[in-house]
């Protein structure tokens, strides 16, 4: 009975007992089928609702929609909110948050190891909302808290506020009485110990005082803020902070890949970076400035941030690639700025730019936006000048770039107010001018530009030179005061410069001086006035050379005058003055040059000097002294066909030596010669020629088509009549066939010697003597007259008829006569002597001396007075020979022939 009473007892035992295990085994077959089919294993959301809210600290409520048990047996909760009681508003939702567990058997509870979130929205409630309202703070958000030596850490931690995206890791402090307990127990803590609505009180506050320099970064466009937090100590955490953006979009700057990097120390409220914090930009502009930066860098000095978050500037070291400021360009730029006195910013950097480098430095005050800037340094200025100034600038080259010493204040709006400029360069070289030294000292101050010195060393040349601007009326003064050749900066200076030196070399000039003073304005092309003074020795004007030449410059706009120019060559000396009248633009060169010059040099200075037609005139004179000439004249330039008739010149010339004219010699000579368009002009025509003295007037007519004609008028009295002949080349044929015969005087030398009285008026070709016409008178007084062979055979007859013509010696010509081409024909010629009386009609051809006269030769035609008794019996005794001396006398001088008009050969033996 006892058996089987405990026979049933052990079958209901093990009944129970396979039951347990049926059921055990039912519960692990589920737990593997949810982890297998799943992959976790679910709880119940009630059971471990209550379970969690047994852990959690005071105040604390965490729900969530969803508890797992994963494979690796972490815990997971899925859809969770947090809030707490006093603040009904959800403070936290994430879609997931899972516990990673340590598992040491069933003995022991397992050790969480991380806590992970994903999927988290933070929201700050609205009683610490600046607004008032419930609103997002950070978005999905996401990280991973594990514990480590006293501290949690938040790693992989991923956020989104606005359009900040948040990257990085930290570390925050366990409570007080957990801060000494081995990381591994962290999560085992009582977390009742934790008071929490401080720590809330504390991160919405933090929260609060970011959230007052988040419109700092409101103009980064998409940035990411990635940052690391270490915790060092209760009182100090260090932050390594890296925000970039893609692009920085501010009313007055914009930038592009825009990056911010700084490492920092927080103390309780205080930052202080660790290292220098560093800004940089690939591209960085400023249009209201015309800034424009590549590769821009910006270094902030590892010191106190408080004044910097507060608003005030800290100190920045700038660098850049380059750097353009309206047409400036700098390369690699650096840059320090301190505001220390804040809005007053001083710096100091240096920079590549214009060919050199600069050393910047100065002080601007940020507010008034005023301030003082120098740069010092070798740099190219003309790069600055505008294309168009640019390409109208000289080709300027040098070894090394110019030194330069700036000093700039700016008045508030950054406007220009003063400005100091030293300058000096060597081996200059501009439009292929060289020069070995320059140096200049330049300033600006309210509105008036000025070069108060600049010094130019060119060999033994040298310039100083000043000039004011006033940069609103555009108006200018301009000094130089130098040694220089003049024509040599002939590409640097204004056209009427070239036009005023144009026939000057100074090429072996051992002393000049310039001083000039020009006044004008800029708008326009030409000066409105301007003076100077110059003198040089050994200098050369139009291929003459003076020892020593002085001149005096004046104008206005296109209007220039040499005044008072004076020069000495040798005894031979020039003066007077020279006017060019220009029309400004046309490039054409001066419109007209009139002269006032009084020389006294050599034919061939002078021709030299007055060019043109008056050096054609002047090259027919040949002397050896100098005569004294005056030319006053306007010679217009043949560019300007409409002014082609206004030329015109008057010359006076004197000489008291002798000279030659076109190969004939004059005892002296002067003249006034006027010059017109088509007419020129001789008048007091004073010369002495065969011991003569000669008046004269002609007219020269120059049409502009066809030949040119002479008018004039020619008197010369009491000339020697051999040497008046003989100084004639154009009678050099004539004169053989006139040569005087043997004289019948005993004593020849005792007699006057022959002279001649002549007068011509006539016109005719300029080029052909024997084309004039025109009339004339003359008188030849000779006591050998009658042994001339002037009318050939008929001298024979004198001296060979039956009587003693030579006791009638002739002694007296004298006739009018006219002219026509080659032919003058004489009405009548009268040879006289003491008692025989020759008149002649007819003509004779000036090419072949060919005569064509009627003669009649009254033997005692001038014997005794007219009512005499001796003259009563000459008329007695010659009356039967009167119709017997009368002659036709016809051919050359060669063969000349003479009749008797009728023809008695008996009485005249010797011509048959």
């Amino acid at each position: 009975m006892a058996l089987l009473r405990k026979l049933r007892l052990s079958l209901l035992l093990e009944l129970f007992l396979d039951t347990g295990l049926l059921l055990l085994f039912i519960a692990q077959a589920l737990i593997v089928g949810c982890l297998i089919i799943y992959g976790h294993l679910p709880l119940p959301s009630e059971w471990a609702q209550q379970s969690l809210a047994q852990k959690l600290p005071p105040g604390l409520q965490v729900e969530a929609d969803e508890f797992r048990v994963q494979l690796d047996g972490s815990l997971k909760l899925l859809g969770v909110k947090v809030r707490t009681k006093t603040i009904q508003q959800n403070l936290l939702e994430a879609d997931s948050l899972e516990l990673a567990l340590k598992w040491q058997g069933f003995k022991q509870l397992p050790t969480p190891t991380s806590l992970t979130v994903t999927g988290g929205t933070l929201y700050i409630p609205s009683v610490y909302s600046p607004d008032g309202y419930h609103s997002r703070l950070l978005e999905r958000i996401a990280f991973r808290l594990a514990p480590e030596e006293g501290n949690w850490n938040i790693e992989r931690f991923a956020a989104l506020h606005d359009q900040i995206h948040l990257r990085g890791s930290f570390q925050t402090q366990a409570t007080a009485s957990s801060s000494k307990q081995p990381s591994a127990r962290l999560l085992q803590l009582k977390l009742q110990e934790i008071d929490l609505s401080e720590h809330i009180q504390t991160f919405y506050q933090q929260v609060a005082k970011l959230s007052q320099y988040k419109q700092r970064i409101n103009f980064f466009k998409n940035p990411t803020l990635s940052f690391k937090f270490k915790l060092i100590d209760a009182q100090h955490q260090e932050i390594d902070l890296h925000l970039s953006s893609r692009l920085l979009q501010h009313p007055e700057v914009r930038a592009e890949q825009v990056q911010l990097k700084a490492h920092i120390q927080l103390q309780g409220d205080q930052i202080r970076p660790l290292s220098a914090p560093r800004l940089t930009a690939t591209q960085l502009e400023i249009p209201r400035y015309q800034i424009h930066t590549k590769s821009l860098s910006a270094e902030f000095p590892p010191v106190e941030l408080s004044g910097a978050l507060a608003g005030q500037w800290p100190p920045v070291n700038l660098a850049a690639e380059q750097i353009k400021l309206q047409d400036f360009e700098l390369d690699a730029p650096t840059l320090q700025i301190d505001p220390a006195h804040y809005p007053e910013l001083t710096f100091h950097g240096s920079t590549r730019s214009l060919d050199g480098a600069i050393d910047l430095s100065g002080q601007v005050n940020a507010q008034s936006r005023s301030g003082h800037v120098r740069a010092r340094g070798s740099v190219d200025l003309s790069i600055l000048s505008p294309e168009a100034l640019h390409a109208r600038l000289p080709d300027i080259s040098y070894e090394t770039p110019p030194y330069l010493d700036l000093q700039i204040d700016l008045a508030p709006g950054f406007e220009l107010q003063q400005a100091e400029l030293k300058a000096q360069v060597n081996n200059l070289q501009i439009d292929q001018i060289s020069f070995d030294h320059i140096k200049a000292h330049a300033s600006y101050q309210s509105g008036q530009f000025e070069i108060r010195k600049l010094s130019l060393q060119r060999q033994r040349q040298w310039l100083d030179l000043k000039f004011k601007l006033n940069t609103q009326s555009k108006d200018y003064k301009l000094t130089l005061l130098g040694s220089a050749v003049p024509y040599e900066y002939n590409t640097l200076l204004p056209r009427w410069w070239t036009a005023i030196f144009r026939d000057f070399d100074f090429s072996r000039t051992d002393y000049s001086l310039g001083d000039f003073i020009i006044y004008g304005n800029s708008q326009r092309k030409a000066a409105d006035l301007y003076y100077g003074h110059a003198e040089a020795h050994n200098a050369m004007y139009s291929d003459i050379a003076f020892d020593e030449a002085e001149l005096i410059v004046r104008g206005r706009g296109p209007y220039c005058e040499l005044r008072n120019i004076r020069t000495r060559s040798g005894p031979g000396w020039a003066k007077g003055n020279l006017a060019f009248s220009s029309r400004m633009g046309d490039g054409k060169g001066p419109i007209s040059l009139r002269i006032d010059m009084t020389a006294k040099l050599t034919l061939e200075d002078a021709a030299k000097i007055f060019k043109g037609n008056v050096s054609q005139i002047i090259a027919d004179f040949q002397t050896e002294d100098l005569p004294i000439t005056r030319f006053e004249g306007a010679i217009f330039n043949s560019q300007y066909p409409e002014y082609a008739d206004q030329t015109y010149f008057d010359l006076t010339a004197k000489l008291d030596s002798p000279l030659t004219f076109k190969g004939v010699p004059l005892d002296y000579l002067s003249f006034d010669l006027y010059g017109r368009s088509t007419l020129t002009q001789l008048r007091q025509v004073e010369l002495g020629y065969a011991d003569g003295q000669g008046l004269a007037q002609i007219d020269i007519h120059t049409p502009k088509s066809g030949a040119s004609t002479l008018n004039y008028q020619f008197t010369l009295q009491d000339a020697d009549q051999n040497q008046a002949i003989q100084s004639l080349p154009q009678l050099d044929n004539l004169e053989t066939k006139l040569q005087s015969t043997s004289s019948n005087s005993s004593q020849p030398s005792a007699r006057e010697p022959a002279r001649i009285d002549l007068q011509l008026n006539g016109q005719g070709p300029a080029e052909d003597p024997l084309r004039h016409a025109g009339f004339g008178q003359i008188e030849i007084r000779n006591e050998q007259l009658g042994t001339i062979q002037l009318l050939g055979p008929l001298s024979k007859i004198l001296q060979n008829t039956q009587f003693n013509f030579t006791s009638f010696n002739l002694n007296l010509l004298r006739g009018n006569f006219h002219y026509q081409n080659e032919l003058v024909t004489f009405d009548p010629l009268r040879i006289d002597g003491t008692r025989t009386q020759i008149t002649a009609l007819g003509s004779l051809n000036l090419s072949n001396q060919a005569l064509n006269m009627r003669l009649k030769l009254s033997l005692f035609g001038n014997f005794g007075k007219s009512d005499s008794n001796i003259k009563k019996i000459s008329d007695l005794i010659t009356k039967p020979l009167t119709n017997l001396l009368e002659f036709e006398l016809t051919g050359t001088p060669d063969q000349q022939k003479i009749r008797s008009l009728y023809d008695p050969r008996n009485l005249i033996p010797l011509f048959e």
